[in-house]
Protein backbone atom coordinates (compact mmCIF):
# COMPACT_ATOMS: atom_id res chain seq x y z
CA UNK A 1 0.00 0.00 0.00
CA UNK A 2 2.79 2.52 0.84
CA UNK A 3 4.39 1.85 -2.33
CA UNK A 4 1.45 2.55 -4.18
CA UNK A 5 0.80 5.64 -2.51
CA UNK A 6 4.78 6.96 -2.91
CA UNK A 7 3.83 6.55 -7.14
CA UNK A 8 0.84 8.38 -6.59
CA UNK A 9 2.49 10.83 -5.05
CA UNK A 10 5.32 11.21 -7.35
CA UNK A 11 2.16 11.46 -10.68
CA UNK A 12 1.06 14.27 -8.31
CA UNK A 13 4.51 16.16 -8.23
CA UNK A 14 5.21 15.48 -12.15
CA UNK A 15 1.61 17.54 -12.86
CA UNK A 16 2.55 20.28 -10.44
CA UNK A 17 5.82 20.45 -11.43
CA UNK A 18 5.16 20.42 -14.98
CA UNK A 19 2.52 23.63 -14.05
CA UNK A 20 4.99 25.92 -13.79
CA UNK A 21 5.46 26.32 -17.82
CA UNK A 22 2.81 28.83 -19.35
CA UNK A 23 1.37 27.35 -22.07
CA UNK A 24 2.53 29.37 -25.77
CA UNK A 25 0.95 29.20 -28.79
CA UNK A 26 0.92 30.88 -32.45
CA UNK A 27 -1.45 30.35 -35.14
CA UNK A 28 -2.05 31.74 -38.50
CA UNK A 29 -5.38 32.72 -40.03
CA UNK A 30 -4.62 33.69 -43.11
CA UNK A 31 -3.33 37.69 -42.52
CA UNK A 32 -3.71 37.39 -38.99
CA UNK A 33 -1.56 36.17 -36.53
CA UNK A 34 -2.28 35.41 -33.26
CA UNK A 35 0.53 34.57 -30.37
CA UNK A 36 -0.96 33.56 -27.20
CA UNK A 37 0.35 33.13 -23.85
CA UNK A 38 -1.83 31.27 -20.83
CA UNK A 39 -1.68 31.74 -16.99
CA UNK A 40 -0.88 27.54 -16.64
CA UNK A 41 -0.22 24.76 -18.74
CA UNK A 42 -0.34 21.02 -17.49
CA UNK A 43 -1.41 18.74 -20.30
CA UNK A 44 -3.26 18.94 -24.05
CA UNK A 45 -6.13 17.69 -22.02
CA UNK A 46 -6.53 20.87 -19.88
CA UNK A 47 -7.65 23.64 -21.56
CA UNK A 48 -8.37 27.11 -20.53
CA UNK A 49 -11.26 29.23 -21.74
CA UNK A 50 -8.70 31.66 -22.91
CA UNK A 51 -6.30 29.43 -25.12
CA UNK A 52 -10.12 27.92 -26.55
CA UNK A 53 -10.89 31.56 -27.70
CA UNK A 54 -7.88 31.36 -30.04
CA UNK A 55 -9.72 30.09 -32.99
CA UNK A 56 -12.86 31.40 -32.20
CA UNK A 57 -11.02 35.23 -32.70
CA UNK A 58 -8.50 34.65 -35.31
CA UNK A 59 -11.23 32.92 -37.59
CA UNK A 60 -13.54 36.03 -37.20
CA UNK A 61 -10.69 38.48 -37.21
CA UNK A 62 -10.29 37.19 -40.33
CA UNK A 63 -13.42 37.58 -41.68
CA UNK A 64 -13.11 41.11 -40.25
CA UNK A 65 -10.09 41.85 -42.75
CA UNK A 66 -11.65 40.57 -45.58
CA UNK A 67 -14.84 42.56 -44.95
CA UNK A 68 -12.25 45.91 -44.96
CA UNK A 69 -9.69 44.66 -47.52
CA UNK A 70 -6.72 44.74 -45.35
CA UNK A 71 -4.16 42.49 -46.43
CA UNK A 72 -1.33 43.83 -44.37
CA UNK A 73 -0.65 41.99 -40.96
CA UNK A 74 -3.07 42.27 -38.20
CA UNK A 75 -0.82 40.73 -35.01
CA UNK A 76 -3.24 39.84 -31.78
CA UNK A 77 -0.80 39.61 -28.83
CA UNK A 78 -2.50 38.19 -25.85
CA UNK A 79 -1.25 36.88 -22.29
CA UNK A 80 -3.41 35.76 -19.91
CA UNK A 81 -3.01 37.41 -16.11
CA UNK A 82 -3.04 35.48 -13.20
CA UNK A 83 -4.25 38.80 -11.75
CA UNK A 84 -7.08 41.39 -12.44
CA UNK A 85 -4.20 43.37 -14.38
CA UNK A 86 -5.29 45.03 -17.68
CA UNK A 87 -3.59 47.03 -20.74
CA UNK A 88 -4.54 47.17 -24.41
CA UNK A 89 -1.93 48.89 -26.99
CA UNK A 90 -3.96 49.13 -30.58
CA UNK A 91 -0.96 49.81 -32.64
CA UNK A 92 -0.51 51.07 -36.38
CA UNK A 93 2.62 50.11 -38.31
CA UNK A 94 4.21 47.57 -35.85
CA UNK A 95 2.95 44.17 -35.78
CA UNK A 96 6.27 42.89 -34.40
CA UNK A 97 5.59 41.23 -31.11
CA UNK A 98 6.05 43.89 -27.95
CA UNK A 99 4.57 42.25 -24.88
CA UNK A 100 6.29 38.87 -25.46
CA UNK A 101 9.59 40.69 -26.65
CA UNK A 102 10.17 42.65 -23.72
CA UNK A 103 13.45 40.43 -23.03
CA UNK A 104 14.46 40.79 -26.58
CA UNK A 105 13.70 44.63 -27.63
CA UNK A 106 12.19 43.37 -30.70
CA UNK A 107 12.42 46.65 -33.33
CA UNK A 108 9.10 48.00 -34.60
CA UNK A 109 8.93 46.44 -38.31
CA UNK A 110 6.87 49.44 -40.08
CA UNK A 111 4.31 47.30 -40.94
CA UNK A 112 0.73 46.15 -40.24
CA UNK A 113 -1.45 46.46 -37.01
CA UNK A 114 -1.25 45.14 -33.54
CA UNK A 115 -3.74 44.64 -31.16
CA UNK A 116 -1.99 43.43 -27.99
CA UNK A 117 -4.05 42.57 -24.64
CA UNK A 118 -2.83 41.26 -21.26
CA UNK A 119 -5.76 41.16 -19.01
CA UNK A 120 -7.12 37.94 -16.80
CA UNK A 121 -9.90 37.09 -19.17
CA UNK A 122 -10.92 38.84 -22.52
CA UNK A 123 -14.27 38.66 -24.52
CA UNK A 124 -14.40 37.14 -27.54
CA UNK A 125 -17.23 40.49 -28.88
CA UNK A 126 -14.84 42.85 -27.27
CA UNK A 127 -11.71 41.79 -29.14
CA UNK A 128 -13.21 41.51 -32.79
CA UNK A 129 -14.87 45.46 -31.99
CA UNK A 130 -10.92 46.26 -31.24
CA UNK A 131 -10.15 44.06 -34.48
CA UNK A 132 -12.37 46.27 -37.12
CA UNK A 133 -11.65 49.54 -34.70
CA UNK A 134 -7.58 48.99 -35.28
CA UNK A 135 -8.33 48.41 -39.23
CA UNK A 136 -10.66 51.32 -39.78
CA UNK A 137 -8.61 53.86 -37.45
CA UNK A 138 -5.65 52.99 -38.10
CA UNK A 139 -4.00 56.07 -39.27
CA UNK A 140 -4.44 57.43 -35.88
CA UNK A 141 -3.91 54.67 -33.54
CA UNK A 142 -0.30 55.70 -32.74
CA UNK A 143 -1.57 59.48 -31.55
CA UNK A 144 -3.83 57.64 -28.75
CA UNK A 145 -1.17 56.27 -27.27
CA UNK A 146 -0.28 57.40 -23.99
CA UNK A 147 2.81 57.11 -21.55
CA UNK A 148 2.24 54.48 -18.72
CA UNK A 149 3.89 53.09 -16.23
CA UNK A 150 3.14 49.58 -15.47
CA UNK A 151 3.79 47.54 -12.60
CA UNK A 152 1.85 43.92 -12.72
CA UNK A 153 0.64 42.64 -9.56
CA UNK A 154 3.09 40.80 -7.48
CA UNK A 155 6.17 41.85 -8.97
CA UNK A 156 8.56 44.93 -8.59
CA UNK A 157 9.06 45.84 -11.79
CA UNK A 158 8.02 48.90 -12.98
CA UNK A 159 7.44 48.84 -16.91
CA UNK A 160 7.12 52.08 -19.36
CA UNK A 161 4.54 51.47 -22.55
CA UNK A 162 2.75 53.88 -24.40
CA UNK A 163 -0.46 52.32 -24.13
CA UNK A 164 -4.21 52.95 -25.46
CA UNK A 165 -5.97 54.63 -22.53
CA UNK A 166 -9.15 52.50 -20.62
CA UNK A 167 -11.38 55.43 -21.59
CA UNK A 168 -11.03 54.86 -25.51
CA UNK A 169 -11.21 51.05 -24.98
CA UNK A 170 -14.30 51.51 -22.82
CA UNK A 171 -15.23 53.30 -26.21
CA UNK A 172 -14.72 50.88 -28.68
CA UNK A 173 -16.16 47.99 -26.53
CA UNK A 174 -19.38 49.47 -25.56
CA UNK A 175 -20.25 50.71 -29.11
CA UNK A 176 -22.56 48.95 -31.50
CA UNK A 177 -21.32 47.30 -34.35
CA UNK A 178 -23.74 45.18 -36.34
CA UNK A 179 -20.87 43.71 -38.43
CA UNK A 180 -19.55 41.82 -35.44
CA UNK A 181 -22.94 40.97 -34.27
CA UNK A 182 -23.21 38.89 -37.93
CA UNK A 183 -19.94 37.49 -36.99
CA UNK A 184 -21.28 36.52 -33.69
CA UNK A 185 -23.69 34.01 -35.16
CA UNK A 186 -20.91 31.96 -36.69
CA UNK A 187 -20.58 28.67 -36.12
CA UNK A 188 -16.54 27.75 -34.94
CA UNK A 189 -16.17 23.80 -34.50
CA UNK A 190 -13.60 23.80 -32.08
CA UNK A 191 -13.18 19.92 -31.92
CA UNK A 192 -15.13 16.61 -32.29
CA UNK A 193 -13.78 13.60 -30.44
CA UNK A 194 -15.66 11.38 -32.96
CA UNK A 195 -18.58 9.41 -33.12
CA UNK A 196 -20.97 9.13 -30.25
CA UNK A 197 -17.93 10.95 -27.91
CA UNK A 198 -17.66 14.60 -26.98
CA UNK A 199 -17.61 17.45 -28.68
CA UNK A 200 -17.21 21.70 -28.39
CA UNK A 201 -18.29 24.35 -30.80
CA UNK A 202 -18.76 27.94 -30.05
CA UNK A 203 -21.96 30.22 -31.10
CA UNK A 204 -24.37 33.19 -30.40
CA UNK A 205 -21.29 33.89 -27.79
CA UNK A 206 -22.12 30.79 -26.10
CA UNK A 207 -19.36 27.12 -25.49
CA UNK A 208 -21.56 24.61 -26.58
CA UNK A 209 -20.04 21.24 -25.28
CA UNK A 210 -22.11 18.44 -27.10
CA UNK A 211 -22.15 14.73 -26.74
CA UNK A 212 -24.20 13.49 -30.21
CA UNK A 213 -23.98 11.89 -33.17
CA UNK A 214 -21.29 13.03 -36.03
CA UNK A 215 -21.29 16.29 -33.64
CA UNK A 216 -24.33 17.61 -35.26
CA UNK A 217 -27.42 19.07 -33.47
CA UNK A 218 -29.93 16.97 -35.74
CA UNK A 219 -28.48 13.77 -34.94
CA UNK A 220 -28.87 14.61 -31.05
CA UNK A 221 -31.09 11.17 -29.92
CA UNK A 222 -33.72 11.48 -27.32
CA UNK A 223 -31.89 10.84 -23.53
CA UNK A 224 -28.50 13.66 -24.29
CA UNK A 225 -28.19 17.13 -23.42
CA UNK A 226 -25.50 20.07 -24.20
CA UNK A 227 -23.98 22.30 -21.84
CA UNK A 228 -24.18 26.13 -23.18
CA UNK A 229 -22.03 28.67 -21.30
CA UNK A 230 -21.19 32.10 -21.87
CA UNK A 231 -17.31 31.99 -20.37
CA UNK A 232 -15.34 29.51 -18.39
CA UNK A 233 -12.17 29.44 -16.37
CA UNK A 234 -10.90 26.08 -18.02
CA UNK A 235 -11.95 22.29 -19.00
CA UNK A 236 -10.34 19.10 -18.50
CA UNK A 237 -11.26 16.62 -21.22
CA UNK A 238 -11.19 13.08 -19.87
CA UNK A 239 -8.92 10.21 -21.05
CA UNK A 240 -10.96 8.99 -23.01
CA UNK A 241 -13.12 11.79 -24.30
CA UNK A 242 -16.15 10.06 -22.72
CA UNK A 243 -16.92 13.38 -20.65
CA UNK A 244 -15.51 16.97 -19.93
CA UNK A 245 -15.20 18.32 -16.15
CA UNK A 246 -15.80 22.25 -16.88
CA UNK A 247 -14.70 24.76 -14.20
CA UNK A 248 -16.54 27.12 -13.81
CA UNK A 249 -13.91 29.34 -11.30
CA UNK A 250 -11.18 27.77 -9.03
CA UNK A 251 -14.04 26.34 -7.34
CA UNK A 252 -16.69 24.91 -8.45
CA UNK A 253 -16.85 22.32 -11.54
CA UNK A 254 -19.72 20.90 -13.74
CA UNK A 255 -19.32 17.20 -14.73
CA UNK A 256 -20.50 16.29 -18.39
CA UNK A 257 -20.84 13.35 -20.12
CA UNK A 258 -23.62 14.19 -22.36
CA UNK A 259 -25.97 11.60 -20.44
CA UNK A 260 -26.03 12.25 -16.79
CA UNK A 261 -28.06 15.18 -15.53
CA UNK A 262 -25.37 17.50 -14.10
CA UNK A 263 -25.25 19.58 -11.48
CA UNK A 264 -22.39 21.97 -10.53
CA UNK A 265 -20.80 20.96 -7.54
CA UNK A 266 -19.19 23.51 -5.29
CA UNK A 267 -15.48 21.46 -3.88
CA UNK A 268 -15.34 21.59 -0.33
CA UNK A 269 -12.23 23.74 0.82
CA UNK A 270 -10.63 26.56 -0.13
CA UNK A 271 -9.22 28.31 -3.18
CA UNK A 272 -6.36 26.63 -4.53
CA UNK A 273 -3.24 28.50 -3.45
CA UNK A 274 -0.87 27.63 -6.92
CA UNK A 275 -2.27 24.91 -8.83
CA UNK A 276 -5.89 24.76 -10.23
CA UNK A 277 -7.73 21.43 -10.26
CA UNK A 278 -6.57 18.32 -12.36
CA UNK A 279 -7.44 14.68 -13.17
CA UNK A 280 -4.64 12.29 -11.69
CA UNK A 281 -6.60 9.40 -11.81
CA UNK A 282 -9.36 7.49 -12.51
CA UNK A 283 -10.62 4.07 -10.45
CA UNK A 284 -13.63 2.42 -11.26
CA UNK A 285 -16.49 5.56 -11.18
CA UNK A 286 -14.25 7.51 -8.93
CA UNK A 287 -12.19 10.83 -10.84
CA UNK A 288 -9.47 11.82 -8.17
CA UNK A 289 -8.86 15.61 -8.59
CA UNK A 290 -5.57 17.29 -7.10
CA UNK A 291 -4.96 20.58 -6.26
CA UNK A 292 -2.21 21.86 -3.94
CA UNK A 293 -0.13 18.83 -2.37
CA UNK A 294 -2.71 18.73 0.52
CA UNK A 295 -5.53 18.98 -1.29
CA UNK A 296 -6.84 15.58 -2.74
CA UNK A 297 -10.86 14.57 -3.84
CA UNK A 298 -12.39 12.20 -4.91
CA UNK A 299 -15.59 12.29 -7.32
CA UNK A 300 -18.10 9.95 -8.22
CA UNK A 301 -20.37 11.56 -11.17
CA UNK A 302 -22.98 8.63 -10.74
CA UNK A 303 -23.85 9.48 -7.44
CA UNK A 304 -22.75 13.07 -7.52
CA UNK A 305 -20.80 13.23 -4.29
CA UNK A 306 -17.26 14.30 -3.65
CA UNK A 307 -15.04 13.58 -0.95
CA UNK A 308 -12.03 14.62 0.11
CA UNK A 309 -8.86 12.30 1.26
CA UNK A 310 -6.94 13.18 3.84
Amino acid sequence: MTNRFSVFLLVIFSYLCYAHTPNIIFENFGNVKYVFESSFHYNKKMIEAEEVKIKIIGKLSRKIAEKYQYKDTIMIERIVSKENDSLFILENKNSNLRLFGLKYNFKTNNSGIAIRILTNKAKVEDVLKLVEYAIKNRSKLNRSLKKVDFKRKGRDTVLTFRATPNDLIKKIRSKKSEFVEQLMKNRIELFDNGDHATGLFWQNNKFHFIKSEYNDPKYVRFGYENFLIEDFLYYIDSKNSSYFLIFLDKQRFKHFDGYLESTVITLALSKPIFFDYHIVGEVNDRIFLQSDLNDLHSYNPNKKTLQKID
